[in-house]
């Protein structure tokens, strides 16, 4: 392109006309580079020490991983204490307030779960997150199905289990699924008015 078909763009412009056959260049500034710029050349007077510098780094890092470990693990505490307080519902009381924490609580670990390398604890909280949202009451059964999903994802929290395919997930996943099934197959009866319970 000659310099007269480029168009310089800066973050001072309010509006971009585009016009057809021109070079647009975009040019903001940097705000990363001066967070990463040494503020004091004295830093850089020897050569750096990058196995002290990977040791930080893996330290770091596995403080990250201990204190994800930590907020998983009192998440599952949690959910099993609103359980508890869910189980009242079964005699009358009032079930929102444990209700919305235990979907609360099942959102965060959905996300937290997956970013931090605990793959099993987001599907299991995904699975809790999405049942607990249509839960406008109480029955046993209900009840049943959201005690299964919180009861497994205890199990994960206290083996630890983080890889998807060992045979601890899938038991795992049997439980809950045998869980849902039973849930289903009592809602489907109720619904027919049949009122069986297998």
């Amino acid at each position: 392109m000659t310099k007269d078909k480029i168009r310089l763009f800066t973050s001072a412009q309010t509006n971009l006309n585009v016009l057809s056959g021109h070079t647009w260049i975009f040019d903001f500034p940097n705000h990363l580079k001066g967070k990463l710029e040494v503020k004091n050349p004295q830093e850089l007077s020897g050569p750096i020490d990058f196995a002290r510098e990977l040791a930080r780094a893996e330290t770091a890092l596995a403080e990250a991983a201990e204190e994800t470990k930590r907020w998983i693990t009192n998440a599952a505490e949690e959910l099993e204490a609103f359980l508890i307080q869910l189980r009242a519902a079964l005699d009358g009381a009032d079930p929102t307030e444990a209700l919305e924490k235990i979907r609360f609580l099942a959102r965060e670990l959905r996300g937290h779960g997956g970013t931090f390398g605990y793959p099993l604890i987001s599907q299991f909280a995904k699975s809790l997150h999405i049942f607990s949202l249509g839960v406008t009451t109480i029955d046993k059964d209900v009840y049943d199905l959201l005690k299964a999903h919180i009861d497994v994802i205890r199990i994960v929290v206290r083996q630890d289990a983080k890889r998807e395919n060992d045979p601890l997930a899938q038991q795992i996943r049997s439980v809950l699924a045998r869980a849902m099934e039973r849930f289903n197959r009592r809602a489907a009866a109720a619904a027919s008015g049949s009122g069986g319970t297998t």
